[in-house]
């Protein structure tokens, strides 16, 4: 049936005051309720992680003519060649950083998005 095509997704309201008073906003009440289903620790990882994105074509548009001269139609480039020129750029222009005393690299990639810190 069409609703076992169906992904589920839960929505979780925050009540902003107790009283119900329309645009007052309890810090307090907000934060706890924020606490309580765990999007303050999920939006603090996302912000110890990679909490920016972007696609390597959109990158390889964007970057690509720094270094490559004839860069045209990557939307019609093979994939692992976008990726491939996408990391050369990235390698150039985002070299390895000092984290915590470990050289690691400010930006992670996948096979068709690029994760930056």
């Amino acid at each position: 049936a069409a609703i076992d095509k169906t992904q589920t997704h839960y929505i979780c309201c925050i009540r902003p005051n107790g009283e119900s008073k329309p645009l007052a906003v309890g810090q307090k009440e907000t934060l706890m309720q924020l606490r309580a289903i765990g999007a303050v620790a999920a939006t603090k990882l996302n912000k110890e992680s990679y909490p920016q994105n972007m696609s390597t074509c959109d990158f390889l548009k964007r970057y690509g003519f720094l270094y490559f001269e004839d860069i045209k139609d990557i939307d019609r480039m093979d994939p692992s060649a976008v990726k491939e020129g996408a990391e050369y750029v990235l390698h150039q222009l985002l070299p390895k950083e000092n984290i915590n005393g470990v050289e690691v690299f400010p930006w992670s990639i996948g096979e068709t998005k690029i994760f930056f810190r």
